[in-house]
């Protein structure tokens, strides 16, 4: 019998095939398996404010959040657009230092605060993972949890395995109560039926930027978390969030376009007055001066923020 040689190079070549092959698997399964694990530690860390920080600083990508937060504050970019926004959020991650978004983190870090329910949640169904809105960049769960026989839904945003972002989007009904027994306007208004937990997340939208001494930049954020928040609620009342200047802003005084637009959203968040609410707050945006400081209040009803009020100083 003839022997044959094998060649070292198939062979190297085979097992980095292997390797890559494998990494790809393990990438692939790993998020699907780690996802679950960062879900149910949060159902955990809402038991106390410690472990609540310490939950933020493992499964929290602040550089993530950072980058997402500079993309959407470039107005030159077309956030519909999957392709650009995917490069430019690459871009903002690549380059951020820990110092440019050490102060955003401490922010997140306390507002997650307002999220703690002194006792564990019953993880009640996780839902699988998929692009987030029409971004493949990022994947979502959504997931159900129960607590004193309420249910709640919370929508869970991850960038590889790390959270990005907690997402609110589904009324909350008590799971004793029989839907048949409410009326058109309690199930019309989603305000009425939230849980305290489901507030605190909608509300954490807005809430890392209220405060004293905001810089532009986070006026900025702010404003654009305002107008995508809005644009993602329309026609569900109870879920716009109007914008006021206190005062003048870059020399000017007179906003009334603006408190119009806001307060015809506010009775109607339809379609038309949602749109005319976004150009009306998008001027105010281009307004904020890099040079001034600014002090952000809210204004709530029935637990949830329904204004943002910012005064330049």
């Amino acid at each position: 019998m003839e022997n044959k040689k094998i060649g070292i190079k198939p062979i190297v070549i085979g097992c980095c095939i292997v390797i890559v092959v494998a990494a790809l698997l393990f990438a692939f399964f790993g998020l699907r398996r780690n996802y679950k694990s960062v879900i149910n530690d949060f159902a955990k860390a809402v038991e106390s404010e410690e472990k609540m920080e310490k939950f933020a600083k493992k499964n929290i990508d602040f550089k993530a959040v950072y980058a997402l937060q500079q993309v959407s504050e470039d107005e030159d970019i077309d956030m519909d657009d999957e392709d650009e926004v995917e490069k430019a959020f690459k871009k903002e991650y690549k380059k951020a230092k820990k110092s440019d978004y050490k102060d955003l983190e401490e922010k997140l870090i306390d507002s997650l605060d307002e999220m703690v329910v002194d006792e564990k949640l019953r993880v009640k169904k996780i839902g699988g993972l998929k692009d987030y809105k029409h971004l493949s960049l990022f994947k979502s769960s959504e997931v159900t949890f129960e607590r004193d026989g309420e249910e709640s839904k919370l929508t869970f945003v991850f960038y590889k395995n790390k959270i990005v972002t907690f997402d609110y989007e589904y009324d909350t009904i008590q799971m004793e109560s029989d839907i048949s027994d409410r009326s058109p306007e309690t199930i019309k208004d989603a305000n009425v039926s939230m849980t305290q937990q489901a507030k605190d997340a909608y509300n954490n939208y807005f809430t890392p930027y209220i405060g004293e001494d905001l810089s532009a930049n986070e006026v900025k954020a702010l404003i654009q978390s305002i107008i995508l928040s809005n644009q993602q609620y329309i026609d569900l009342e109870g879920k716009f969030v109007s914008l006021e200047i206190d005062g003048e802003l870059a020399g000017e005084t007179d906003f009334s376009n603006l408190d119009d637009a806001c307060e015809n959203a506010s009775d109607n968040n339809n379609d038309e007055n949602i749109s005319n609410a976004t150009q009306q707050m998008s001027k105010v945006k281009v307004q904020i001066d890099s040079s001034k400081k600014y002090d952000v209040t809210a204004d709530y009803r029935k637990g949830i923020i329904v204004k943002i009020i910012i005064k330049e100083k």
